[in-house]
């Protein structure tokens, strides 16, 4: 039997959506982010559009991976897009780490919704002082990547289903209570979703 697959092929063409996505955050703050930050807003962003809107925000592949979730297509955005310089310079950890840093006053960012653009500087907004292992951490504490396995394709899917549910509780339309108290509890609620 196979394991889960260990490395990534990324994707051929930079979505234009990732591409706004990881310009929205990077010229919408005051300083350099680094790579690790930025990979972690965007997957924090998708999360928040699926509680917000029931539906994602970009079509981006995330994986579980090392350091929470991780996506190619954010990955080669980031690298791939001459409105962001890449640094590689040394963490607050004393780790080597890639800064992205703005190369003009401004970007243009077309394939965002006006709505989409504020849920990003709204994400942006609430973990901009929150420190990287911090904000690791609160990705990895995520339902969809709590129900994954290293290498697995993160379940948005799955999370719009469970989100749903959330929403119905919040307004009071569910038919019972149900008490989640444990991973195999959230597991079997979600796949009774369906």
């Amino acid at each position: 039997m196979m394991g889960p697959m260990t490395s990534f092929e990324l994707p051929e063409e930079i979505d234009p959506k990732v591409r706004d996505v990881v310009l929205c955050f990077t010229y919408g703050s005051k300083s350099s982010l680094n790579a690790t930050r930025i990979m972690k807003l965007a997957y924090l962003a998708e999360l928040r559009a699926i509680e917000t809107w029931g539906r994602r925000l970009t079509s981006a592949e995330f994986k579980r991976w090392n350091y929470g979730p991780w996506s190619p297509d954010v990955a080669l955005a980031m690298e791939g897009v001459p409105e962001l310089r890449v640094e590689v310079k040394a963490t607050s950890k004393g780790r080597k780490g890639k800064f992205f840093h703005r190369t003009q006053r401004s970007a243009t960012i077309s394939s965002l919704t006006e709505e989409e653009a504020d849920l990003l500087k709204g994400v942006l907004s609430y973990w901009k002082h929150v420190p990287n292992d911090r904000l690791v951490e609160a990705t990895k504490k995520s339902p969809p990547f709590i129900w994954t396995e290293f290498g697995d394709a993160i379940p948005f899917e799955e999370y719009e289903g469970f989100a749903a549910r959330l929403r119905r509780a919040r307004d009071d339309t569910l038919e019972e209570v149900i008490e989640l108290n444990s991973k195999e509890d959230v597991r079997a609620f979600v796949k009774n979703l369906n």
